[in-house]
């Protein structure tokens, strides 16, 4: 089985508005449909969006659930958020710099933030492979995994142990768009499929377009392309790849 969960949040009429995030959930709906998945799940702020289908902090949390329900071991299991994101206090010292890093659901401001120990609460627990792509601000550690595949300059890439992060049973993998202190940027960039260009995350979009140029490619060639793409386009932000378990970044990524 393959099943993803899709959360694109605009915000739309509120001081916190973006503009791609829409996009990016369905650019990826249409990526995963043509690689064997076919149970979805999409949670977008569109015009005219029902209660059910609406991004909040309940909504997000009870597709967590739904994306994990009847998982088996073969199983693979993908999120993709894009939305803001920030960081809250650490309160249970898991974090080496004191802080959480958290999802904005729609009514952020009413119910708070989703912090990544909730987030690997739910999908940490499965028994299926997991692959989280994290399109927001300060991601850059969002689910607390134990290992992390640091950038080290334009092609190289550090790996660290955080030895506060207990193991886990199940295999999770994320690729954040940013390091927690870097923000992901919002922009308007030539559609990876079709003509013209739409408001999408760029790093986003560096996916899809580094997954398009290259298929089958490794952990090590998607990071590396994607870090370079970004760069020759004019942004700063690097995106990152963590994981429960020790990854052969050589391999190329099962999930697709």
């Amino acid at each position: 089985m393959k099943k993803a969960l899709l959360i694109g949040i605009n915000y739309t009429g509120t001081s916190s508005q973006l503009s791609g995030c829409i996009n990016d959930a369905h650019n990826m709906k249409a990526f995963l449909e043509n690689h064997g998945y076919t149970d979805f799940k999409v949670l977008t702020d569109h015009a005219g969006h029902s209660t059910s289908d609406a991004p909040t902090f309940s909504n997000i949390l009870t597709g967590l659930r739904w994306l994990v329900h009847g998982a088996k071991t073969e199983d693979h299991l993908l999120v993709h958020y894009s939305g803001h994101g920030t960081q809250v206090q650490d309160r249970n010292g898991d974090e080496e710099d004191g802080r959480d890093e958290a999802w904005c659901p729609l009514d952020y401001t009413k119910l708070g933030m989703i912090t990544d120990d909730t987030i690997k609460s739910i999908i940490g627990h499965s028994p299926a492979k997991v692959l989280v792509v994290s399109d927001c601000c300060h991601s850059g550690t969002i689910l607390d995994l134990r290992v992390n595949y640091l950038q080290s300059g334009r092609r190289e890439m550090v790996v660290r142990e955080n030895p506060k992060v207990k193991a886990q049973a199940n295999q999770v993998v994320c690729i954040s768009g940013c390091l927690d202190n870097q923000t992901s940027a919002d922009t308007v960039a030539p559609k990876v499929y079709g003509s013209g260009s739409q408001a999408q995350g760029a790093m986003t979009w560096t996916l899809l377009k580094a997954l398009k140029n290259n298929p089958g490619a490794s952990y090590r060639r998607l990071l590396k392309d994607m870090w370079i793409h970004l760069a020759d386009n004019g942004y700063s932000q690097k995106p990152q790849l963590t994981a429960s378990h020790h990854l052969d970044l050589n391999a190329p990524l099962e999930f697709f």
